[in-house]
């Protein structure tokens, strides 16, 4: 029997899969999915398991915490939040979103009404200057670019 381990943008799953295999005869294979399939791919049967990005939907499924992914700002080169090394909520109220407004940062402008996106278009966008996007530290490196 084969372990079907998916895993969102972002999730290392290499130490997992090198202990498993170290551990285990049966084989393993890595299913790369979009977070917003996270849940789908447990649901259909095409996944075992999910590393995952919370929160995940669900009261019926049993989640083990690896670690807690530290928020960051994606803005473009010439944006004035990019000189600063830390931001707060606060310091964001002003600002679009191109994903929408995080949890916990007030709005104080009215929001433009930016299509659906995905992360990469947001991130894309950020970096026009059109529109700030929060996302986690390793979606962010992920899609960086000089």
């Amino acid at each position: 029997m084969t372990l079907r381990l998916a895993f969102v943008p972002g999730a290392t799953p290499d130490k997992w899969a090198q202990a498993w295999r170290s551990q285990h005869r049966e084989g393993l294979k890595l299913l790369p999915i979009q977070q917003w399939e996270q849940r789908e791919v447990l649901d259909e049967g095409r996944a075992d398991m999910v590393l995952a990005r919370m929160p995940i939907a669900g009261d019926d499924l049993f989640c083990i915490p690896l670690y807690e992914e530290l928020p960051v700002v994606v803005v473009g080169l010439e944006h004035a939040a990019a000189a600063y090394d830390e931001l707060s909520a606060a310091d964001l109220a002003g600002e679009q979103f191109a994903l929408g407004v995080p949890e916990g940062v007030p709005s104080a402008v009215e929001q433009l009404p930016f299509p659906p996106m995905s992360v990469k278009e947001g991130i894309e966008v950020a970096a026009s200057g059109a529109a700030v996007v929060v996302v986690p530290m390793s979606i962010a490196r992920l899609h960086q670019r000089k």
